[in-house]
């Protein structure tokens, strides 16, 4: 009897035959198109992430703690999909969380856990609507990497940051120069809009997944 494939290896194997993942932030038809996916993934998402050892969380728990983060600071959580792995958060006692995310699917998946404040659906591609100087942290864990989003958001991240505040990111290594964000980052340095709080070391992805060995870094921003 033949083995029917897990819901993440059909999106895997759609993905990388049907999206452009070098440039998916700036076409409507990819974007659209890993939209559909995310539809039809929602409902399994938790279940199937620790299957393969979805490895952002604990980076991810070490960046608010060397950044030292108080459990009471208003977090955005950009791209916040179910809101997995943002429950270690909530666990941490951090509490005051906001969500957005392209996908109303995995919207309503995050509602179920009841860890946001406030969950609404919202593409980076546009600017976020959120007053400027909103947040005391935005959290984006998983999105800026390949098949998703360049540096583009940045710019609308810091923002809606208040002085004093964090971007906490993980950024994928493949894309780190191609997509743009070493020069970003050097610009928003060069202008004293950003200070680099740290840098994790890179970590494997998804060290389980039948396919690649994709690395990202966890990021602290400090806005000035």
């Amino acid at each position: 009897m033949t083995q029917k494939p897990s819901s993440f290896d059909r999106v895997k194997s759609i993905l990388m035959q049907e999206v452009n993942w070098a440039h998916i932030g700036f076409s409507k038809n990819n974007n659209k198109i890993l939209q559909e996916l995310y539809q039809f993934w929602a409902e399994r998402y938790d279940e199937e992430m620790p299957t393969i050892d979805y490895n952002y969380t604990e980076p991810m728990k070490e960046a608010f703690l060397k950044s030292n983060i108080k459990t009471d600071s208003k977090i955005l959580d950009a791209a916040c999909g179910t809101g997995y792995p943002t429950m270690a958060l909530y666990e941490m006692g951090y509490k005051n969380l906001h969500g957005i995310d392209f996908s109303s699917e995995m919207i309503k998946e995050a509602k179920k856990k009841n860890i946001y404040k406030s969950l609404t659906v919202a593409d980076l591609i546009n600017p976020i609507d959120f007053a400027t100087d909103t947040f005391d942290v935005i959290m984006c864990v998983g999105f800026l990497a390949s098949g998703h989003m360049g540096s583009e958001p940045l710019d609308e991240f810091i923002r809606v940051i208040k002085p004093g505040g964090h971007l906490i990111c993980s950024i994928g290594v493949n894309i780190f120069d191609t997509d743009g964000f070493d020069k970003k980052l050097q610009q928003l340095q060069d202008d004293n809009i950003i200070q680099i709080d740290h840098v994790s070391e890179p970590f494997v992805v998804v060290p389980k997944a039948k396919f690649g060995s994709a690395k990202s870094k966890m990021w602290s921003l400090k806005i000035t």
